[in-house]
């Protein structure tokens, strides 16, 4: 939990500094990768997934993850508790989704390319995240 709350508190970090740039505002994350033409990442946690956790304390937080995410815009959707908001709620609705943990990638042009629904270690997500374009 504190791991989760830390990520989320810390300021987006840029490329090379040793963790992902997390996006929190989706709307402004997806217009920054529709305006650049890039992929983008949407992760959608809280600090009562286990999964969740493994996936920010094992896979976000591998150097091959993290480099490979800076082609991507990569935003982080906190459906903790005291985070959850209608909106969030609404959110991972239209992913028709309403377990956690929930990782999706799109492609350039908005298109879903892979929706990951449990924990997966660093190698494979790299994998899926480098067949994205």
């Amino acid at each position: 939990f504190l791991f989760v709350a830390w990520m989320l508190a810390a300021p987006a970090a840029e490329a090379g500094t040793g963790e992902m740039a997390w996006r929190e505002d989706f709307a402004a994350a997806i217009a920054e990768a529709r305006a650049s033409e890039r992929p983008y990442l949407v992760d959608f946690g809280a600090d009562w997934c286990g999964a969740c956790g493994e996936l920010d304390r094992n896979t976000f937080s591998d150097r091959r993850v993290i480099e490979e995410s800076a082609r991507f815009v990569v935003v982080h959707i906190d459906m903790s508790a005291s985070s959850i908001t209608p909106e969030r709620r609404e959110l991972l609705r239209s992913y028709h989704q309403s377990g956690l943990p929930l990782v999706v990638m799109h492609d350039a042009t908005g298109a879903e390319a892979h929706r990951v629904v449990e924990f997966i270690e660093p190698g494979e997500m790299v994998a899926l995240m480098q067949s994205v374009h």
